[in-house]
């Protein structure tokens, strides 16, 4: 028999995630004008402070955004995988403070700043395959909803019980939309007192 796992968005959390972005892009505006302007032992150390604050935040962002999804089973975070990932952040922005600050950015810079995000996008695209293969192969029912209750992922097995025949015929819905509205009020309202309440309740 198939486990409903069902995630959630604690939103005080997902504001956090923007807020950090916000102050962290604004401290980056600000401190790379004060690399621009020193020169020597000073500059060094305005930039090497500023990639370590600025790859701080990013870091921070990213892994407030990740504890605003709540699932219902534990998910741990590797220490090493952490402190890596963190360490990439502060060397990236050490590497954007390095370009941003020069006189000039020549050709060659624009070039290799392009090729460095567009690694990063190939990254990030190929972990989103991952986890959709991941999704659309487990045999459990796999989904995530907004406040609302309205499909923003999910996976065939879930389509498949909804009677559709793909899970994109599921986003921005309900249940409501695919059941009749009495035998699902029950599951409903056990879902929304879990987004109400942002503590996992194991079905």
């Amino acid at each position: 028999m198939a486990t409903l796992i069902a995630g959630s968005y604690d939103d005080w959390l997902v504001a956090l995630s923007f807020a950090i972005a916000f102050v962290t892009a604004y401290t980056a505006i600000d401190l790379a004008g004060r690399v621009t302007a020193n020169r020597g032992v000073h500059r060094l150390m305005w930039l090497s402070g500023g990639a370590f604050v600025v790859g701080s935040g990013i870091w921070c962002m990213h892994y407030t955004g990740t504890l605003a999804f709540r699932l219902p089973i534990p998910v741990y975070h590797p220490l090493p995988t952490v402190l890596l990932s963190l360490l990439g952040a502060i060397l990236a922005s050490y590497i954007a403070f390095l370009v941003v600050s020069r006189n000039r950015m020549t050709t060659h810079d624009l070039l290799a700043a392009t090729r460095r995000l567009s690694a990063q996008q190939s990254e990030l695209d190929r972990e989103r395959e991952m986890l959709r293969a991941l999704l659309d192969n487990i045999p459990d029912l796999m989904y995530v909803k907004d406040t609302e209750s309205r499909f923003v992922i999910a996976n065939p097995q879930v389509a498949k019980v909804m009677g559709v025949s793909s899970a994109e015929d599921l986003m921005g819905k309900t249940v409501f939309d695919f059941l009749p509205g009495e035998p699902v009020r029950a599951a409903h309202e056990m879902e929304q007192k879990v987004i109400r309440s942002g503590h996992a309740t194991f079905n």
